[in-house]
């Protein structure tokens, strides 16, 4: 329910453009659609992976905007601090903040900034060691008792 006093938009943030598909980012923008019928929300991504030839994934009436980053460890990082700052003052205009990840040097300053505000997080997590070695692919070595795999570094007689 949205109250008449509350039309500060919505914040969804999701490391991948709706260009690519993946898990995380197939249910982050079936959240923004779902939540852009009753209310306004904003998603902001990235550039990483974008491919504007590529069918996006339906966001509703939520706006998406792309800020500048770049692939780190198949991740996305933003890099330049004008758009890290941007990215704050768009959380601190908010009514809510929707955060998924991973989504490195962001997730932190993202929570921060909207405690500062007053803004309430909601904080949606993937990690790919919950799929163990078929994952990896040989860079683990056998999952530990908790189920979890450890990673390792490469032999050197492997380079």
């Amino acid at each position: 329910m949205v109250l008449a006093s509350d039309r500060s938009p919505m914040t969804v943030v999701v490391p991948l453009p709706p260009s690519y598909r993946g898990g995380t980012e197939e249910y982050a923008y079936r959240l923004a659609h779902r939540f852009s019928q009753d209310r306004p929300v904003r998603v902001l991504t990235t550039t990483v992976r974008w491919k504007p030839e590529a069918p996006a994934l339906d966001a509703g009436r939520a706006s998406v905007e792309r800020l500048g980053a770049r692939e780190l460890f198949e991740r996305p990082l933003l890099v330049s601090p004008s758009v890290r700052r941007y990215l704050k003052e768009r959380i601190a205009a908010s009514s809510v903040l929707q955060l998924h990840m991973p989504f490195p040097l962001v997730e932190h300053a993202a929570v921060r900034a909207a405690a500062r505000a007053g803004i309430p997080s909601v904080l949606t997590t993937w990690t790919p060691t919950w799929e163990g070695p078929a994952r990896c692919r040989g860079r683990t070595r056998s999952p530990a008792p908790t189920g979890r795999s450890r990673p390792t570094r490469p032999s050197r007689s492997a380079t």
